[in-house]
């Protein structure tokens, strides 16, 4: 179960991002200005922020993640169609909207998993769950590194449109065991005890972290970042490679965090040190003019977000009953999806109006005011 539930997981986050690193690039070559670039990337989080606390509180209320899966990985296959027949800014945006409200199914993924392991061994299953997340989008970079050039997006888009289509197939053959192991709360929890999840002060402060991390990445890593190498010379095979460095950092750091080795040092020293490697970052892609060290910064952002979601996502929810994770997880996603829906619209009017400097700075300030949250959680606790 554990093993086919990580090939799932795998293919769908390859058919959420097989695309995504000519995204940009491909909207701004069809004539596309940053600012509608911003907020068709944008939308896809405004899905998110809608849908992913309701699914989440619904799937803890039924205790049913199987049925979320499948209908998740059918938004995205009918995504991947809308935007195979309409391959402009118009089919971008729809096909981002339910895209989006697919990506939004990806707590049940988590939950799910996390739900085999022991309760000792949640930081290890969320860890897991986010290296499978990870490895699938580096398949997806790699294909799309590949293909691009040579048979356009439309190929990439069949890509998503069959991987999706695999994940529903295998999805009607794996058993949903919490069902078995919440049975109990099935008739006693009311979606006021679910609604009250979202009241915890250390869901409220991991959920902001990530949210800060989740909008600097969707802004940068998988959009604008990738507009700059252009804009300095470089071509499509270079942002390419720049995708397929940032995630096989971030796959080969969260398989460090796996290990017993990453547990000597605590989730704050790590957390702290990655998001000031990260405001390093953006300051990094602002003033250069390297093209070169654009593409290698990426293995700066990898490394950041291979670590920051690792620890924030396992810290937000370390404290949550079984029973009521999917709804702690949804409004967890669900807040953190703000940044992937404000921050590229906010890069996108910076840039737009000042200059793409101004906005770089913007999301370095966003990394270091992070360290700020430090002082709402006592030590002993993070």
């Amino acid at each position: 179960m554990k093993q086919i539930l990580f090939i799932i997981m795998i293919l769908y986050w390859f058919s959420l991002f097989t695309y995504i690193p000519f995204q940009s690039t491909y909207l701004s070559y069809i004539g596309v200005p940053n600012s509608t670039i911003g907020i068709i990337i944008g939308i896809h989080g405004l899905a998110q922020v809608l849908f992913r606390f309701p699914l989440g509180i619904f799937s803890d209320y039924i205790s049913n993640s199987k049925i979320f899966i499948i209908i998740g990985a059918f938004f995205i296959l009918i995504s991947s169609f809308i935007k195979l027949i309409y391959t402009n800014a118009l089919g971008f945006l729809i096909g981002g909207i339910l895209s989006g409200v697919g990506a939004s199914t990806w707590i049940m993924y988590i939950v799910l998993y996390s739900s085999l392991f022991d309760k000792k061994e949640e930081h290890k299953s969320m860890t897991l769950a986010l290296f499978a997340s990870v490895i699938g989008m580096f398949v997806a970079f790699i294909s799309a590194t590949l293909f691009y050039s040579k048979y356009s997006m439309k190929f990439l888009l069949l890509e998503s449109f069959l991987m999706s289509f695999i994940v529903i197939l295998l999805s009607l053959f794996i058993k949903d065991s919490r069902r078995i192991k919440n049975k109990k709360y099935l008739n006693n929890l009311s979606f006021k005890d679910l609604l009250l999840v979202c009241k915890n002060k250390r869901l409220i402060i991991f959920s902001i972290l990530a949210m800060i991390n989740q909008g600097i990445q969707t802004s940068t890593v998988f959009s604008f970042t990738l507009n700059r190498i252009i804009e300095k010379g470089g071509n499509y095979s270079l942002v390419g490679i720049s995708s397929i460095l940032n995630i096989l950092s971030a796959m080969l750091i969260s398989f460090y965090v796996s290990t017993s080795l990453a547990s000597k040092l605590s989730s704050r020293f790590y957390i702290n040190l990655f998001f000031i490697i990260l405001s390093f970052y953006c300051i990094l892609v602002m003033k250069t003019n390297s093209v070169i060290i654009i593409v290698l910064s990426q293995l700066l952002a990898g490394s950041s977000n291979g670590v920051l979601s690792a620890y924030i996502t396992s810290e937000a929810v370390l404290d949550i009953e079984e029973s009521k994770k999917s709804s702690a997880i949804g409004f967890y996603q669900s807040v953190y999806s703000i940044g992937t829906l404000l921050y590229p619209i906010i890069f996108g009017r910076l840039s737009y109006y000042f200059s793409i400097e101004i906005a770089f700075l913007f999301l370095s300030i966003s990394a270091i005011s992070s360290l700020s949250f430090n002082f709402l959680l006592k030590k002993k606790n993070y």
